[in-house]
C-alpha cells in the first residue's frame, strides 16, 4: 500500500507542475515534464496515468505552435486507444 502511495505522490507532483507550467505559459517547461513521465518505466499506476500525460504533452505543444508534432502524438493516442 505504501508503494502505490509512493507513486500516486509522484504521479500528482508531476501533474501539479505540468499545471504550474501551463499556467505561467512556460510550454517547454510543461513539454519536459510531459516527456519525462511519458518515459517513466514501473507499476501500473504510471503506464496508467502516461496516457494523461502524453494529452497535456499534445497541448503544450499546440500552445508551443508545434502543431505538427502536436498532431503526430494525438494519432498515436488514438491508434493506442483503438488497440
Amino acid at each position: 500500500a505504501d508503494d502505490k502511495a509512493g507513486v500516486f505522490a509522484i504521479l500528482n507532483a508531476y501533474d501539479a507542475l505540468v499545471d504550474l507550467y501551463m499556467d505561467q505559459r512556460k510550454w517547454q517547461d510543461a513539454v519536459d515534464v510531459c516527456e519525462r513521465v511519458a518515459e517513466l518505466k514501473g507499476p501500473d499506476e504510471i503506464e496508467n496515468a502516461q496516457p494523461f500525460f502524453l494529452e497535456r504533452l499534445v497541448l503544450a505543444k499546440a500552445r508551443q505552435g508545434k502543431t505538427d508534432e502536436a498532431l503526430g502524438i494525438a494519432a498515436g493516442l488514438i491508434r493506442l486507444s483503438e488497440g
